[in-house]
């Protein structure tokens, strides 16, 4: 019997009809990944087969934000200086592939920029446009003004009642 290691030691996925070898502390890492080796290495006894590389399709993941996620695996700290967009397309993939640190970073990053940036930026950033009146916009804010004023030791109490 292999080693938990062993088994991830030759994996490939492929995107965009391109083999990327996938290290074996993200398949360790990854629900899904781990789901489908082990219905690989299930097959191979069955049908008594010594597949020594085993390929996992990923359909619907571009190659650029899959290297994204092997990079932020390996050096989270990159993270300050990816787009906007391509952080959110490697949360995608990370919830996809369910690898729950990744996912948990870049959410978190997420949330910081949206805290520390006013709607109208915001706006900007993720390219929205405002299809409010003016009016409109003065009610949003009165009506929204609680969630404004509410901090973060306000957030951590209501947090830890849940």
């Amino acid at each position: 019997m292999l080693m938990t290691s062993e088994l991830y030691n030759n994996i490939y996925a492929k995107i965009d009809n391109n083999l990327i070898k996938i290290p074996p502390e993200i398949c360790e890492k990854s629900e899904y990944l781990k789901f489908i080796i082990d219905d690989i290495i299930n097959n191979n006894e069955d049908s008594h087969e010594n597949q020594e590389d085993s390929i996992i399709p990923l359909h619907n993941i571009d190659l650029k934000s899959f290297k994204l996620l092997l990079d932020i695996f390996e050096d989270n700290d990159i993270i300050d200086n990816i787009e906007i967009y391509d952080i959110v397309n490697v949360i995608n993939i990370s919830n996809f592939l369910n690898i729950n640190c990744i996912f948990l970073i870049l959410v978190e990053k997420i949330r910081h920029i949206i805290d520390n940036n006013s709607t109208k930026d915001l706006r900007i950033m993720f390219n929205e446009k405002n299809d409010f009146t003016e009016e409109e916009e003065i009610q949003n804010d009165l009506r929204d003004n609680w969630c404004i004023k509410w901090n973060t030791y306000d957030q951590g109490k209501f947090l830890e009642k849940l």
